[in-house]
């Protein structure tokens, strides 16, 4: 959903007791901070949050990302009370230079300058003490009217997406079991290249990624979009995931194909703090694979925007 990945939009995971990933948390390039909650949403497997409740005095069985999120609303809220001075833009910032680190062993995480990132945490679990005390000398990078833009860039590719490396129906649910692939270019497909030469912005805040993926006639959206891995990776090397094979379901729970890349906006986390340009590398590449056999298609576009400072 574009909606959880917007510029201006805090995207929150869950962790349990453990701190590790909740199994109904979503994972992806777009997340911000984790924040506690249960392990599973039947509190007889596992325990959840314990909170206020309109009703009866108390609750001891609210979970989900609705549980995390309103923590992470209430570590900002800390944050400006401390400091009325932070900015939107300052928020998101301060949660990923003071976020812990959790899970050390989970192998999806990457380092890069002085952040931590993983696809299944974004830059960890929000931690209030620290996030406070940050906020308190923190220099406000500005608002809206200092925030600087590069793009959009637009690239017409209009090629056929190759698949390759068919994953099977048993592992086709989760097919990156092991977080570190998250973090890994899609090989053996389409790759296109856009150069944001000439972009001046040293620390990215955001990026924007908006494709469009058709069938083979060009005509219609992709027949089945969850059998597509696409990637995007800086000219620092670092990749995030767009989005992973996966299996799709109508509202009765009934499996029915993927469909919906048509002007599609990714908005991504997992880029703050890296410059435009890389040294003498000012290409941002985007990779894209079928990993499902049938139902085949083109990347017919797509365009990049990067914001930051």
């Amino acid at each position: 959903d574009s909606a959880t990945s917007s510029r201006g939009v805090i995207t929150v995971c869950a962790v349990d007791a453990a701190g590790e990933r909740s199994p109904y948390s979503e994972r992806g390039a777009n997340l911000t901070v984790c924040a506690p909650s249960g392990r599973s949403t039947t509190p007889a497997t596992a325990p959840e949050i314990t909170t206020t409740a309109v009703k009866d005095k108390y609750t001891d069985d609210f979970g989900g990302t609705s549980a995390s999120a309103p923590m992470v609303s209430g570590v900002a809220a800390l944050m400006l009370q401390a400091n009325p001075r932070l900015t939107w833009r300052d928020v998101p910032l301060v949660l990923a230079r003071s976020a812990r680190q959790v899970d050390p062993t989970n192998a999806g995480w990457t380092s890069y300058g002085g952040y931590h990132y993983n696809h299944e945490y974004g830059f960890g679990v929000a931690d209030a003490t620290a996030a406070v005390q940050l906020a308190r000398s923190w220099q406000s990078v500005g608002g809206s009217s200092t925030l600087r833009q590069c793009g959009p860039y637009s690239a017409t590719v209009n090629q056929a997406i190759p698949e390759t490396t068919p994953i099977s129906d048993a592992v086709f649910e989760n097919p990156f079991a092991d977080a570190s692939g998250l973090s890994k270019a899609a090989v053996n497909g389409v790759t296109s290249r856009i150069s944001a030469a000439g972009c001046g912005i040293q620390h990215i805040e955001h990026v924007e990624v908006v494709l469009t993926a058709t069938d083979d006639t060009g005509a219609r959206a992709h027949p089945s979009a969850g059998d597509l891995q696409i990637t995007l990776t800086s000219p620092a090397g670092q990749t995030s995931t767009l989005t992973t094979p996966h299996l799709c379901y109508n509202i009765s729970g009934q499996q029915t194909s993927c469909q919906g890349l048509v002007d599609f906006s990714f908005g991504l986390s997992r880029h703050l703090e890296e410059p435009a340009i890389s040294g003498t590398s000012s290409d941002w590449t985007l990779a894209a694979a079928d990993r499902r056999t049938g139902n085949t298609g083109r990347l017919r576009n797509w365009s990049i925007t990067l914001y930051g400072r």
